[in-house]
């Protein structure tokens, strides 16, 4: 080959590699680009997770499932995957009204307004957070890799395969499911760090023995770590099955002299004596004595001096009195928990902080965002529900003078977003009949009786669908239910428990 054709195949590499590298470059910065903005939504769902733990969790529940985590929580269940919607219309509709809420609040609710600009702590960006938290993506546009699988699917379904573009939702599902799931891995992690008690010492607190579903007095590795009369403290972490919330009705006395005491004086000052009670040993530095009597109001409590082979000695101002036992007596099965037994070792939390009542946002004042104000309530009919039924919330929807009957065995109740449109039933006893929800608003619903015991979630419940989901807007669901026995018994719905509420006539 000469010379001449040696530098013409030469240049036609260098050209080809030129151009090979040039198509690398653009294709590894579009993947680079589409890497990014897949880690920005999962960055942003974790972001989301920690200021759900910091702001949200007293109402919304630590998983964020709302009333079907606790039925004590007002707030909206979040963590549902009707949230993480793979259609691309209605993340964009359904982030802007996410956002909006958390912006502006929702007149007539407990939903309060976080966006700085209406006076709450939250700027726009963390207010994207918590939506991204909840939808899975980053701002009303899916990632990159659900939008191609999204694309797949459209390509799949116009041939006719669609079998694979099934495949493919799916898989574009999974994706936005496990971003937003990383987010609330993170939102239970930090509330439980938030929770957790530790002594003086550094040390995690714990109970230091078994208990079973009736005892009353916990063992603890260390009681003395601040707890007061009515405090909630739950047995076990947050989210996981045999998790129990309990009431403290007493925790060990503790407490310093109000002024020195003699080895004779046998009425020691405190400066509180609230939690200390007659029968039990307390001690002051080396010296034991039996608590006789308890004066709270003038907070003082008066001992037998010297026992369990102790001395009676001299104690300064400021020494510390303490029942030294670590017993703590407690309610069990508070906040509509279940009693059960633990082990020694399980850990030992603050409980979850009792939600607010209210003011209700709009309730004074000009309502934010241009809302309307809240509806003059309506005085609807009173019923008086059967024995043990929940107490209906001051919020909820007023009770309709309508009754509505079945019809062919079936009775219809539509619902919009947060009103059942019939919430006034009357069943017969012993014969089944079909209840078919009908959701005409954006957000998800569901209808759910309370059973004869009164309590939320548990076996003698019945709800619409059956298994007790949450229908996204636009669809319907129905279930068959059968009351055994006369009586009015409450419903709601699972998500908006304090604003949809009905009862249930039977056989009356």
């Amino acid at each position: 080959m000469n010379t001449s054709k040696q530098v013409n195949v030469m240049i036609g590499l260098l050209f080809l590699l030129v151009i090979t590298f040039g198509i690398y470059f653009v294709w590894d910065q579009n993947v680079r680009a589409e890497r990014a903005e897949e880690q920005q939504a999962e960055e942003n769902a974790i972001r989301g997770g920690k200021l759900f733990a910091l702001n949200c969790r007293i109402c919304h529940g630590d998983q964020g499932l709302g009333s079907q985590e606790n039925p004590n929580l007002p707030g909206a269940a979040l963590n549902l995957e009707s949230y993480r919607t793979i259609d691309p219309g209605q993340l964009t509709s359904l982030h802007q009204r996410l956002f909006e809420t958390i912006r502006c609040g929702r007149v007539g609710t407990l939903m309060p307004t976080w966006g700085e600009d209406q006076g709450g702590t939250l700027n726009n960006t963390q207010m994207q957070q918590l939506v991204a938290l909840i939808t899975g993506a980053w701002g009303d546009e899916h990632p990159p890799s659900v939008r191609k699988l999204l694309a797949q699917a459209q390509v799949a379904r116009a041939a006719g395969d669609e079998a694979t573009a099934t495949e493919l939702e799916a898989e574009a599902q999974a994706i936005l499911n496990e971003i937003s799931e990383k987010g609330w891995e993170t939102a239970l992690e930090l509330a439980h760090e938030q929770d957790t008690i530790v002594n003086a010492a550094g040390e995690v607190v714990r109970l230091a023995r078994d208990v079973d579903a009736d005892d009353t007095n916990l063992l603890l590795n260390d009681a003395h770590v601040g707890l007061s009369a009515d405090q909630l403290l739950r047995l076990g972490p947050s989210g996981e099955e045999g998790s129990e919330v309990v009431r403290v009705v007493q925790a060990p006395g503790s407490s310093t002299l109000a002024r020195r005491v003699g080895p004779g004086d046998d009425t020691l000052p405190l400066e509180s004596a609230a939690n200390f009670r007659p029968g039990v040993i307390v001690q002051a530095g080396s010296e034991r004595m039996l608590v006789i009597r308890v004066d709270a109001a003038a907070n003082t409590i008066i001992v037998m001096r010297g026992v369990d082979g102790t001395r009676a000695q001299e104690h300064p101002r400021g020494t510390l009195v303490q029942d030294p036992s670590n017993e703590v007596v407690v309610e069990r099965g508070a906040f509509d928990t279940q009693p059960r037994p633990h082990s020694a070792g399980t850990q030992v939390f603050n409980g979850p902080q009792i939600p607010p009542e209210g003011p209700l946002t709009g309730e004074s004042g000009t309502p934010p965002c241009g809302q309307r104000p809240p509806a003059p309530q309506e005085q609807g009919v009173q019923l008086t529900p059967s024995p043990g039924q929940p107490e209906r919330p001051r919020n909820a929807q007023p009770i309709q003078a309508t009754v509505t009957e079945p019809q062919n065995g079936v009775i219809e109740v539509p619902m919009q977003d947060n009103r059942f449109l019939r919430n006034n039933l009357k069943l017969p006893v012993g014969q089944p009949v079909t209840i078919r929800i009908v959701n005409q608003g954006q957000a998800p619903h569901n209808l759910r009786v309370a059973g004869p015991d009164g309590a939320w979630n548990t076996g003698d419940d019945q709800a619409v669908p059956s298994g007790g989901g949450l229908v996204p807007g636009g669809q319907q669901a129905e279930a068959s239910l059968t009351f055994q026995q006369p009586g009015i018994f409450a419903f709601r719905c699972d998500a908006h428990p304090n604003d949809m509420w009905g009862y249930i006539t039977v056989g009356q």
